[in-house]
């Protein structure tokens, strides 16, 4: 089983319980550190212990360097470990952690996504004294899962860890494919190593300067200041910094990620847990991946509605009907959640099947309700499976849900400037 990795902030502590679903914080002390005190003492409460001094499980440092187009959002999350469920609850990806740089909407709205990301690993600090679970006797055995979380803080992994994504908007699409190689020539790991950067980045900047409008976003912990504060982030500034960071982590590291260890894992827990239900969220990643992605397109259709009731207001638009075909027609139902109290009153004034909206402001303003709808009913999705993780397994859940795509396929749609219509006719 893989290692469980939650990113690093300043408020976790070593023994504190923890959410891996939703990357929260539960109870502290949570597991105690096995001494001969904690074992005879009963208390609800402890102190941590600093064991600056305790030498760590060290290896040597672990470079990882990856460069991909991504398509979806929660290719970015998955692969910097950030929740999905954290993300749809905050609407903002990776919620105050170290995703909150990437702009869902920027991302949706272009061409061309790149990621790019180098993890360090320096050392692994795993502090197996934390072993004794603190079992708090007026906790309920329902009320567990909120107090407890489903696994605890057990150590930390030390480096550091550089993000970059490179939105593109393609002004003259029939040059997307010939773009798209000459980023993937650049930023590919032989294109970082390789080559005088400056020959290099003459021969790609024009091309992608001439038929792109392009938009980087940096995100890194660890190495110290990688770059002069007073240089723009471009793509050569970018990627030197991406091919200096390992030798900058190994002078100015810091902890990258709190390791995750379940409770399962506690001979003292297996001794206690009585009638304790455990979370298990082993099969919620999936299915909690595509709630985001269609969370954030949402997200975007919200912006999009916004922004065409201020055109038609304005008179600088003209919308007509969407045109539907039958296939669509069927796949277009918006059904009440069954289990959940707040998805029924926020879809029992909905019929089961949805036709296109009108192309007016009534029908704007209905589009706007429907996707306020939907999304609400996302977030409390990611509720019911974070008390219920078995829910994520059940096919028929998709079926509640009506897809972002269907939604934009009932939406009016341009049909040209509103003044630029009235001079023709005029």
């Amino acid at each position: 089983m893989a290692q469980l990795l939650a990113p690093y902030h300043n408020g976790m502590r070593l023994g504190q319980g923890f959410n891996s679903y939703t990357q929260q914080i539960c109870l502290d002390n949570a597991v105690l550190l096995n001494t001969a005190e904690n074992r005879t003492k009963a208390t609800d409460e402890s102190t941590e212990v600093n064991l600056t001094g305790r030498p760590p499980w060290t290896k040597p440092q672990i470079v990882t360097y990856s460069s991909r187009f991504v398509d979806k959002l929660s290719d970015v999350t998955d692969s910097m470990n950030i929740s999905g469920a954290l993300s749809i609850q905050t609407a903002t990806v990776g919620g105050k952690g170290s995703g909150s740089y990437v702009d869902s909407d920027k991302f949706k709205e272009s061409d061309i996504n790149f990621h790019l990301q180098v993890k360090v690993v320096n050392q692994i600090h795993k502090f197996d004294e934390y072993s004794l679970f603190n079992k708090i006797h007026t906790v309920r055995d329902a009320d567990f899962p909120a107090v407890y979380g489903d696994t605890f803080i057990s150590g930390w992994e030390e480096g550091g860890e550089f993000n970059a994504i490179i939105s593109m908007k393609v002004t003259d699409k029939s040059k997307t494919f010939e773009v798209k190689a000459s980023l993937e020539a650049t930023l590919s790991l032989s294109g970082m190593k390789g080559g005088d950067l400056k020959v290099q980045f003459e021969m790609v900047k024009n091309n992608i300067s001439k038929n792109t409008e392009t938009t980087i976003a940096v995100n890194w912990s660890g190495g110290g200041s990688i770059k002069d504060p007073e240089e723009a982030w471009t793509m050569e500034s970018m990627k030197k910094a991406a091919a200096a960071f390992p030798d900058l982590v190994a002078i100015t590291p810091q902890r990258t990620y709190a390791i995750l260890t379940k409770y399962i894992a506690l001979e003292s827990f297996q001794r206690q847990r009585a009638n304790y239900s455990q979370l298990d969220y082993e099969n919620a990643g999936i299915y909690t991946a595509a709630l985001l992605d269609h969370y954030m397109d949402y997200k975007m259709m919200w912006k999009q509605l916004s922004q065409a009731t201020y055109e038609l207001e304005a008179n600088r638009a003209k919308i007509d009907w969407a045109q539907l075909d039958e296939e669509t027609s069927l796949l277009a139902r918006i059904n009440p959640l069954p289990d959940d109290d707040i998805g029924k009153k926020l879809s029992q004034s909905e019929g089961s099947a949805q036709d296109p909206f009108k192309p007016s402001f009534p029908g704007l303003i209905a589009a706007r309700k429907i996707c306020r709808i939907e999304m609400a009913k996302i977030v409390n999705e990611v509720d019911l499976v974070t008390r219920k993780p078995l829910t994520a397994q059940e096919t028929i859940r998709d079926s509640y849900f009506l897809h972002p795509l269907i939604f934009k396929m009932l939406l009016p749609v341009s049909s040209g400037d509103a003044k630029a219509t009235q001079s023709n006719h005029s």
